[in-house]
């Protein structure tokens, strides 16, 4: 569902599977993902391995639209993540794997910012050899972001709540919530486009839908797993799709609602993301949001594309 636009239907929920540009399917995917990487980054640590929340950042980057930035964050980020480097220091350190995602804000005074968010899982290392780690992730991002302070911040993750907060810093900037003062997620510039109707609102979401592509993004998902990590540290984990996923928590979070609570919902962004947001937390809080907003639970209604 993308908010109150034509999307899927389903008997008391609505979802459309479409991770990059609905929140609402956004926030339940990014949530889950988040949840992996702490039980993966858990049964790691178990083991005696170490984890790292790494920043990267391109910097100041001359192209000022946000397809443009998405482009070469990913290319940077390839850089990073192929040639014999990559593989020599795979062997050297004894990597498992990395979870990556790329969280995207716009504020008034920056613009359109766009870094990349990475948990590494590896082992313990001399202090000498994980310096070499840390300069050949330097040079390469900066040399592929081409762009005047080019960096990637390293901090250590020692408890699994760390590593899925890691991750789900980015599962906030898509729900809706301020990551910072002034910043905005993509849900926040939806929302304030329905609320207000101003057309600056649209034209920013707009660029972004038209950046949220596979050409500029570069990524299959807005959380993504290197090959082979849940098989190598959690054998049974079974893994879901990100659109089954998306409908199958809004199966499990929403309630059927009545026709009219429906009409009114689909209509109205910034309350879909509170009743989403309340439905997470849990059935008392959100029996308590719906009956605040005056939504009546009830037979749901099938909604017609507008």
């Amino acid at each position: 569902m993308l908010l109150g636009e034509p999307g899927g239907t389903e008997l008391g929920a609505l979802a459309c599977g479409q991770v990059w540009v609905c929140p609402v399917c956004a926030y339940a995917v990014r949530g889950e993902r988040a949840r992996e990487a702490g039980l993966l980054t858990a049964a790691h640590l178990r083991a005696g391995g170490q984890a790292w929340a790494v920043v990267c950042d391109p910097g100041e980057v001359e192209q000022a639209g946000l397809a443009a930035r998405w482009q070469l964050l990913s290319a940077a980020w390839r850089r990073v993540v192929s040639g014999s480097g990559w593989a020599a220091e795979a062997r050297r350190s004894g990597r498992v794997g990395v979870v990556w995602s790329p969280e995207v804000t716009w504020s008034g005074q920056d613009g359109w910012r766009v870094v990349l968010r990475v948990l590494l899982l590896d082992h313990p290392l001399r202090e000498e050899l994980h310096q070499e780690t840390v300069a050949r992730w330097t040079s390469q991002w900066a040399a592929g972001a081409g762009a005047s302070g080019a960096r990637v911040s390293w901090r250590p993750v020692t408890d699994t709540v760390a590593a899925g907060g890691h991750v789900a810093a980015v599962c906030d900037a898509g729900a809706g919530r301020r990551l910072g003062e002034g910043a905005l997620g993509p849900a926040d510039l939806l929302a304030r486009a329905r609320r207000t109707g101003e057309e600056p609102w649209w034209e920013l979401w707009r660029e972004y839908t038209r950046a949220a592509t596979p050409a500029a993004r570069g990524h299959r998902s807005p959380v993504t797993f290197s090959r082979g990590l849940r098989s190598a540290l959690l054998p049974g984990l079974v893994h879901r799709a990100d659109a089954d996923l998306a409908v199958e928590q809004a199966r499990a979070t929403v309630p059927a609602l009545t026709g009219r609570a429906w009409r009114r919902l689909a209509a109205d962004g910034a309350l879909q993301l509170q009743v989403l947001d309340a439905a997470l937390r849990g059935p008392a809080h959100l029996s308590w949001t719906l009956a605040d907003h005056g939504l009546a639970a009830g037979e749901p209604a099938r909604l017609a594309a507008a």
